[in-house]
């Protein structure tokens, strides 16, 4: 279970760093 977990922070991580990517382009 705690490789899930892992698995879930990454995958949301990697999620937000990309959607916060594409909110900093739309503001430049």
């Amino acid at each position: 279970m705690k490789k899930t977990l892992e698995e879930w922070d990454y995958f949301w991580n990697r999620k937000r760093m990309t959607r916060q990517a594409s909110l900093g382009a739309e503001n430049v």
